[in-house]
């Protein structure tokens, strides 16, 4: 008699021999051959689970070994994610970039991200995906990568946001979504062509230090759907102007009374510092924000900074 089995690997044959019947000696508990009749083993031949298991060694499969071993992949995916983030922005003569993130439980799915393309262009994204922990890094870095992919072959940003949203639906069980901003930054004109479902804060500062709130589409999400479509937007930023955009981790921050950071803080920290670099300006807003929080943090947090110079 032959069966299948499946583990990880994939289907492999098992051969299941049965003996001669004739073969089978009387043992206690067992019928004899012909007889119709079984007799329980009695409860003292059964081992204990303490005799019959061998104890664990904690150097060799103990639940310390196994929790050391969660914790160093926890600590390599934190340093895959730290490298993947762009430290020095693009060189641009007219054009200044920053970027922060802080994670919750040492990795998460708040991230963000920009490359110069080969025409020319600059992309810019931030990403937030609903999941904590390795879960929510791992879908993070799938984001990523997708959207720099994606952003060699198409044109619009919402098409790249579009293709993204299919390869999270794609690879994932339907319980991975999130938030994106993706744009194209046009550095010699100061177009950046964006899309941006989900609820990141977008704020502007023009050069006269007042700040308005683009747009977003706050009723659609990436990972959520199939046949997702998406909207598109254009802003030109002027000479002395600049963005900030913040995951929602940063305005939804609360402190230990359970009061949130809010938009309104981030939009007054972004006019106090309409003469600080890009760098300054976030490190404004960082020293507020962990004054703020004396609590622990709920939820992942990014921020970024696109300021065009004068």
């Amino acid at each position: 008699m032959s069966g299948t089995t499946q583990d990880g690997s994939g289907e492999y044959p098992r051969i299941f021999k049965i003996q001669d019947p004739s073969s089978f000696s009387e043992t206690p508990g067992v019928a004899p051959q012909g007889s119709p009749e079984w007799t329980p083993l009695p409860p003292d031949s059964f081992p204990t689970l303490s005799t019959s298991l061998p104890k664990q060694d904690s150097k060799h499969g103990g639940p310390s070994s196994r929790l050391s071993l969660l914790q160093r992949q926890q600590k390599a995916a934190a340093r895959l994610l730290r490298n993947q983030l762009p430290y020095l922005g693009p060189i641009l003569d007219e054009w200044d970039f920053a970027g922060w993130s802080q994670v919750r439980d040492g990795v998460g799915g708040d991230f963000y991200d920009w490359f110069t393309l080969p025409e020319g262009r600059v992309g810019i994204a931030l990403g937030d995906i609903l999941d904590r922990g390795l879960e929510a890094a791992l879908a993070a870095c799938g984001v990523r990568s997708s959207v720099r992919a994606h952003a060699e072959y198409a044109d619009e940003p919402e098409e790249v946001v579009r293709r993204t949203s299919m390869t999270l639906w794609s690879g994932s069980a339907g319980d991975q979504y999130g938030s994106l901003f993706f744009g194209f930054l046009d550095p010699f004109s100061g177009r950046l062509h964006y899309s941006a479902p989900g609820r990141p804060s977008l704020l502007r500062l023009n050069r006269r230090g007042r700040s308005a709130r683009l747009n977003t589409q706050e009723d659609r999400m990436i990972g959520c759907e199939a046949d997702s479509m998406f909207e598109a937007e254009s802003v030109t930023l002027a000479p002395r102007e600049r963005l900030l955009l913040a995951s929602d981790g940063v305005r939804n921050a609360r402190n230990s009374v359970g009061n949130r950071f809010g938009e309104a803080r981030l939009i007054e920290l972004l006019e106090e510092g309409s003469h600080d670099t890009a760098r300054d300006l976030l490190a404004r807003i960082r020293w507020r924000l962990e004054a703020h929080c004396d609590a622990p943090l709920r939820d992942d947090m990014a921020m970024m900074v696109v300021a065009r110079r004068k």
